[in-house]
């Protein structure tokens, strides 16, 4: 469970994620000027002139006290999730319309505890 994890738990996570990444980073596609120039001045707006070319891909911060604030607004009550697949349809007995050749529609799911 995620609020059960210890700090240790999501620095290891923090890590691994942001080795990936530095990874992509260094072999980010090149992007077309315009793309380039608005997505600068879209990191300009928020962050620091030193960090504005790679701000949006690298993680910097580890801080499990904001990933703690976050999990605690996560609840079954305020999120959405969306399976797709054929044998989920079959499954669930979903009832909707027909969308892209498979069928659309909405369910509750099951409370666990």
């Amino acid at each position: 469970r995620m609020n059960q994890a210890t700090e240790a738990d999501w620095r290891r996570v923090f890590e691994e994620l942001r080795q990936i990444q530095e990874i992509q980073w260094r072999f980010k596609d090149k992007e077309t000027p315009y793309g380039f120039v608005s997505g600068l001045a879209q990191s300009m707006r928020h962050y620091a002139p030193e960090h504005a070319l790679s701000g949006p891909f690298l993680l910097r911060q580890f801080d499990v006290a904001l990933v703690r604030k976050f999990l605690g607004h996560l609840s079954p009550e305020n999120m959405n999730v969306m399976l797709q697949s054929k044998k989920w349809e079959e499954k669930a007995g979903v009832e909707g319309k027909m969308v892209c050749g498979g069928r659309m529609g909405s369910k509750g799911l099951m409370k666990r505890c």
